[in-house]
């Protein structure tokens, strides 16, 4: 065994996990492809998102400091819906919103949402950093589950499930309904029917 082959070993990620970071980047091209219209920042942010959560398959990542990552996006996506919350809460309602004392134009609580939703939506950072968020969150259970010892084996897989399940509610359930307000050009209050 050279010295090449060793540094390799203690620097490259598993096999099986550098086939979890292909397969995870090439789902998220396909989606780009067919749910979002392929337009180039899709494809473009979908490449450099799965480079920059290319750390969290590294032999050189701890599981503490996985876990630490983990909490501090844990909070970002809590962040991120409790302002979905504060909007969607603004959609069931029938309040009007002035645009300001000197203005006599009234939107719908539905129409601020979608303005809210809309912009969010279409906004390169919010999307860049949901992104590393999902994939750091799949990598990271990926690389707990392939290098955790038999004692901690069981929680990786709570976590795995867990993670799949939100992850899954919110790929076939909610996201759907994103895509939507994101690719429509004005209000349609079908949007929020339901």
């Amino acid at each position: 065994v050279t010295q090449r082959h060793v540094l390799h070993m203690k620097t490259l990620p598993e096999p099986q996990l550098l086939a979890a970071w292909a397969v995870s980047l090439v789902s998220l091209l396909c989606f780009s492809g067919i749910s979002l219209g392929g337009h180039g920042w899709d494809f473009f942010g979908a490449v450099l998102v799965h480079f920059v959560c290319l750390p969290a398959i590294s032999r050189r990542m701890s599981q503490r400091c996985l876990l630490t990552a983990a909490i501090g996006m844990y909070g970002i996506i809590l962040g991120f819906e409790l302002m979905d919350l504060c909007f969607d809460m603004l959609a069931v309602s029938d309040s009007l919103f002035g645009l300001g004392p000197e203005s006599s134009i009234q939107l719908q609580g539905r129409q601020v949402a979608w303005l809210y939703y809309h912009a969010m939506l279409n906004s390169k950072p919010v999307n860049f950093v949901l992104l590393i968020c999902i994939v750091t969150f799949l990598l990271g259970t990926c690389t707990g589950l392939s290098r955790s010892g038999p004692h901690n084996w069981r929680r990786w897989v709570g976590m795995a499930l867990a993670s799949g399940a939100g992850n899954s509610t919110y790929m076939f359930v909610i996201f759907p309904r994103y895509i939507r307000i994101r690719l429509e050009s004005s209000y349609n209050e079908s949007l929020f029917a339901g």
